[in-house]
């Protein structure tokens, strides 16, 4: 059995809404109930029964640096403080995308590529 194009879309569509509507809903209620159920929870795992229902919560908090503060503030740490700073190479794909087959030779040894997620917008036309 084929599904018509224009099905498919619908469908695509409906189930697109019916994602972000119970993803922000899903969200929102996680929320409540870590407020609810570990008001002073802090950082990390917190457990508790509830009547027949285990609940477990993990807590977290986003770390990254301020770059700005970082380019002002580094040179005065010590080697332990030095050492929570990452250093990640990543690639500039502009850049990579850019060189000619003799500039790549070298660096294409080093570059794993694999399919992602496609991404897709459908608009109705007004």
């Amino acid at each position: 059995m084929t599904i018509s194009k224009s099905k498919l879309i619908a469908d695509y569509v409906e189930a697109k809404a019916k994602f972000d509507h119970f993803k922000k809903l899903e969200n929102t209620l996680r929320v409540k109930v870590v407020d609810t159920f570990f008001p002073s929870g802090g950082e990390g795992s917190h457990n508790l029964d509830f009547k027949n229902v285990e609940i477990k919560a993990t807590i977290k908090y986003n770390y990254r640096l301020d770059q700005d503060e970082l380019a002002e503030s580094e040179d005065g740490f010590n080697e332990a403080e030095m050492a929570c700073i990452k250093r990640k190479p990543s690639l500039d794909l502009t850049k990579f995308r850019a060189l000619s087959e003799i500039d790549r030779i070298s660096i294409d040894d080093c570059i794993i590529i694999t399919p992602g997620l496609p991404s897709v917008v459908i608009k109705e036309s007004e």
